[in-house]
This record gives structure tokens, C-alpha cells and sequence, in this order.
């Protein structure tokens, strides 16, 4: 085989050098479009993660806040239940029978009654006979003074004449209410619910009107002016327990003796 001459060697280097020279324009081309198109991609790729990120964060925060909001309500409740539970609570209206009379002079004391009343509900009480404390009460409805008279005090079963020994107390308050000249006096007779019918009484309603009718005589007959005495017979609509023992329908079988300013109405508003 023939060797090439040296022209021929140097016109294939040119050609080689200007091959070369192409090739590595075309690769520096070519590596400088794949960069840009990789550092593009890799700046995509960031956005999205700081998109990621704020969208994570704002999750997160949102989340602390409904938390730390729902630990700050608890925290109220929490707080508003002490403050309740330090707070006196009202008592509700009675609905059903009175209320025994210790409770409802003690309410009224706290509503700062009337002075005048509050000597004169003093007065009774160291006036009447100690034998007849157990049937004898003294309390306060809305700023009246209400004397109540067991009917053991007053009266046998059914009848409706006084007992001879009831005299000594009812002169007592006789004579205690003579001295009230500001003071109007309103007799009310009450029953329990046993039916009676008799010639003289057909039905509770004339037992506890008739009861009341010589209470207030007598009051009468002891110095206290007809003009401030008023009379009501209210039977068994009105009693201070419930009807549903012995014990209970003695209470109820009662006369009240009420006390109360003369620019006041004589007729009794109905209880609460």
C-alpha cells in the first residue's frame, strides 16, 4: 500500500481540525441549551415548593388559632361558671301551697319590709300566750303581717263557735291591734279539703267564712274599730300545704289575721 505524501497528510489535518472545531461549537450549543432548560425546570420546581410551604404554613397557623381560640372560650366558661358559682341564686316563685311562715318571714326580711311592720310583728310575738306558740305564726306576705291561728287555738273540728280558751289570746292581739291606728285588719278563714255538709255548714266555704265572721267579732267586741275590719272566707283554695297528710290538713284548717296599711286594698291579692 502506498503512503500518503505530505500534502495529502496536511490537507486531512485542516479537515480534521475544521471538524473538530465545528464539533465542539455544536457542543458547547448543545450543553448550553440543556443548562437553560435544566435550570428552568430546577426554578419550577422551587416555585411549587415555596407554594407548598406557604400553603403548609398557613394550615398550621390557622390550626394554632382555632386551637388557641377554643382554649380561650373554655378558659371564659370556665371562669363565668366560678363567677356564677359565687353569685347568690334567686329563688323561684312558689306555685303550690305557701310556704311554711319561718321561710317567708325570713324572705321578707331580706327585701327590707317596712319598719313599722317589723315592731309590730315583734310586738304579737311577746304578746301571745307561750301555750299557744305551737299553733300560732307570725309572718311577712309582700310586706303584711300575717298573724295565722291554728284551728286547734280557735275551734273543734267542724264548728265554728270559739273555744273559751282561745279568748286570752285573741284579746291579746285585740288589744294589740287597737293600738295600730294606721293599720287596717283583714280576717280570712281557711279549711282543708274534707268535704262537709251539715244543716248549719253545706260546704266548706260557709265553715271558713263563718269562722272568720267571730274571729272579727271579737276583735270588734274588744275595741278594734268596725270601719278596719273586712272579712273573707276563702275554704280550701288557699292552703299553705299540701292536702296529703293529717299533719298536713291541720295546718290549713287556720284563721290569718293580716296587718296591713290603710291606702292598701282591704281584699287580699291572691298568694304567689
Amino acid at each position: 500500500m502506498a503512503r500518503p505524501d505530505r500534502d495529502e497528510l496536511w490537507r486531512r489535518l485542516e479537515i480534521s481540525e475544521q471538524k473538530r472545531a465545528f464539533l465542539q461549537k455544536r457542543l458547547a450549543v448543545e450543553s448550553s441549551d440543556e443548562d437553560a432548560t435544566l435550570w428552568s425546570f430546577v426554578d419550577l420546581l422551587s416555585l411549587l415548593l415555596i407554594l407548598f410551604i406557604l400553603f403548609y404554613s398557613h394550615a398550621v397557623t390557622s390550626r394554632l388559632s382555632a386551637a388557641g381560640t377554643s382554649t380561650h372560650q373554655r378558659e371564659e366558661a370556665a371562669a363565668q361558671l366560678d363567677r356564677n358559682a359565687e353569685m347568690p341564686v334567686a329563688s323561684a316563685p312558689a306555685t303550690g301551697p305557701q310556704q311554711n311562715s319561718e321561710d317567708e318571714a325570713a324572705a321578707v326580711e331580706r327585701e327590707n319590709p317596712d319598719e313599722g311592720l317589723e315592731d309590730l310583728r315583734r310586738q304579737i310575738l311577746t304578746t301571745v300566750s307561750k301555750a299557744d306558740a305551737e299553733d300560732l305564726s307570725v309572718r311577712w306576705d309582700r310586706k303584711r303581717l300575717v298573724v295565722t291561728l291554728g284551728e286547734r287555738v280557735l275551734f273543734r273540728a267542724g264548728m265554728a263557735n270559739l273555744l273559751s280558751e282561745s279568748e286570752p289570746t285573741l284579746k291579746q292581739i285585740a288589744n294589740f291591734v287597737v293600738r295600730q291606728f294606721g293599720y287596717r285588719v283583714l280576717v280570712a278563714g281557711h279549711t282543708d279539703n274534707t268535704p262537709i255538709k251539715t244543716p248549719q255548714f253545706p260546704s266548706n266555704w260557709e265553715l271558713s267564712t263563718a269562722r272568720a265572721v267571730n274571729v272579727a267579732k271579737y276583735l270588734i267586741a274588744s275595741g278594734v274599730t268596725p270601719e278596719r275590719v273586712s272579712v273573707q272566707g276563702y275554704a280550701s283554695y288557699r292552703p299553705l300545704r299540701a292536702n296529703t297528710s293529717s299533719q298536713n290538713r291541720q295546718a290549713n284548717r287556720r284563721v290569718e289575721i293580716t296587718l296591713f296599711k290603710d291606702h292598701e286594698p282591704k281584699s287580699a291579692p291572691p298568694p304567689h
